[in-house]
């Protein structure tokens, strides 16, 4: 289904593990990133999401910082067979990335 949406900009492989995703303060849930740009992510999860829901993202770049924390929208969601505990893949867009963080996922990207 990903590949129907015309990318503003290139989506790069990464292997990120303790991506945590929530519809509200109260819902946390563990995924792994398996592409990244400086608008968007794909993240293999244990459950679907409704295209249209607005999340909450802790993105954690394997750079010793902070993690990253935005808000953003799934964009996607649909069955995957990429790995085997992880059955459902999310396309999400950022809608609030810092400054500082876009920043830093580019830097990490450019590396």
């Amino acid at each position: 289904m990903a590949e129907q949406y015309d990318r503003e900009v290139e989506r790069f492989p990464v292997e990120l593990k303790g991506i945590l995703l929530g519809r509200d303060q109260s819902q946390t849930y563990s995924g792994l990133a398996r592409d990244l740009s400086q608008k968007g992510i794909r993240v293999l999860m244990r459950q679907r999401f409704v295209p249209q829901t607005p999340v909450e993202i802790r993105l954690e770049l394997p750079d010793g910082r902070d993690p990253i924390d935005c808000r953003g929208l799934v964009v996607w969601c649909d069955e995957s067979k990429e790995e085997e505990n992880w059955p459902i893949a999310c396309g999400i867009q950022f809608l609030s990335l810092p400054m500082e963080g876009r920043g830093r996922i580019i830097s990490f990207l450019e590396r």
